[in-house]
């Protein structure tokens, strides 16, 4: 799980910077790529195996929950993502 963490501070790190306008074109695919695992985290095993294989409608159907799933997981944790945010060290029993 800490490997995930890791992950999900960088797509903050990426996160900020495009808001502040500092994102490179070179780090735009890397940052893609992490918003993608993070959010692909929150599908169950069985919906992961299938978003590998969907498309189309049932692809963009996943997506869709996997992002809500996402956004819900952040607003109940608020000072989880804060310290993620400010690239805090963790530190998981």
């Amino acid at each position: 799980m800490s490997d995930f963490f890791g992950v999900m501070a960088f797509y903050y790190a990426c996160d900020q910077a495009a808001i502040n306008g500092r994102l490179a074109a070179a780090d735009i695919a890397r940052c893609a790529e992490a918003y993608e695992t993070v959010k692909i985290r929150f599908l169950s095993d069985e919906e992961r195996a299938e978003f590998g294989l969907a498309n189309g409608p049932r692809r963009a159907a996943l997506d869709r929950s996997a992002y809500r799933r996402f956004k819900s997981w952040e607003e109940d944790h608020p000072g989880l993502i804060r310290a993620l945010r400010n690239g805090e060290r963790l530190s998981l029993l």
